[in-house]
């Protein structure tokens, strides 16, 4: 049987050749697939274009059809992250690449530190299931940044368009002072939207409503059903939006609050995982040495 030393410096010599290959892929074709893909692409999407294009149309669409529920899932996250040209059939090829990826790194792994195959099954597994959930949870985490730089900058925007209307400005040239000063953004990329929208034809409700959709947050939803009713029954606009705008604020405090509320609870992992074993190291030492010392240890 081949020396496991060797063996392990073989492995450690293809992953270094593999991710030299894979940092050369990047630097050569990375600004391509950013001109094609949008730049906001999450790295595991990067990684492997080619590989994950041609499993996303076979094995890839095979899923999709599959599981439908999980295809609507992933769609709901690619529109809400603003990535248009992936489908869900390509988080679904990434997940199957990566899968036998890792899996297959997990094994080697495994069988570089020990021949047992039973370890060797364990490593798959386990390398198999991270590769699995890592180009959703890659996609998750997208759609997370991008709601919350959207609900951090709500308040503001909605602030800045209801002084422009009450400075004598109508809906449409508000929401336009504010895309044009305000600064770059993926709030300032939907008021941008709604802008050609409207301008194609579409009336002010509906554009809202497209957009309420696409971000998906629940205080937007709010107000876009509270600008509805008003213009049916003729209230102000500007009126609405402030209050709204209040209302918008005050529920991103009351987030804060239940955030701050659950540290000391979430701070109990690290303590008893770090902290009480170096404590109790740290008092009981000196009392087992004592005991040591004193023969009493002959006792137990």
């Amino acid at each position: 049987m081949e020396n496991p030393a060797l063996f392990f410096i073989k492995l450690l010599s293809f992953a270094a050749a593999f991710l030299g290959v894979i940092g050369l892929n990047i630097l050569l074709f990375g600004k391509k697939r950013e001109e094609e893909y949008g730049p906001n692409l999450p790295l595991v999407f990067r990684l492997l274009q080619t590989e994950t294009k041609y499993l996303s149309g076979t094995i890839g669409d095979s899923l999709a059809h599959a599981m439908p529920s999980a295809a609507r899932n992933y769609r709901n996250l690619l529109q809400v992250a603003n990535m248009p040209k992936l489908e869900a059939s390509d988080i679904f090829g990434a997940q199957v690449l990566w899968l036998i990826l890792l899996g297959a790194a997990g094994a080697l792994l495994s069988l570089a530190v020990t021949p047992s195959p039973g370890y060797a099954v364990l490593a798959f597994l386990a390398g198999a299931f991270l590769g699995w959930e890592y180009p959703s949870v890659a996609i998750q985490q997208a759609a997370d940044k991008r709601q919350k730089l959207i609900r951090k900058n709500l308040p503001f925007s909605i602030d800045l368009i209801t002084s422009a209307m009450q400075a004598g400005l109508d809906f449409i040239a508000a929401v336009r002072y504010y895309v044009n000063n305000s600064g770059t953004g993926p709030l300032q990329q939907e008021y941008g939207v709604v802008l050609k929208e409207i301008e194609l034809g579409k009336s002010r409700i509906d554009a809202l409503r497209g957009m309420s959709a696409r971000i998906q947050i629940e205080e937007f939803k709010g107000l876009v059903t509270a600008v509805a009713e008003g213009a049916e029954m003729g209230a102000s606009i500007v009126e609405t939006l402030r209050i709204h705008a209040e209302e918008i604020r005050r529920a991103r405090y009351a987030a804060a609050e239940r955030q701050a509320q659950r540290a000391p609870s979430l701070m109990l992992i690290p303590m008893a995982l770090f902290i009480m074993p170096a404590v109790f190291i740290i008092i009981f030492t000196p009392v087992f040495i004592r005991i040591q010392d004193s023969g009493f240890s002959q006792m137990f």
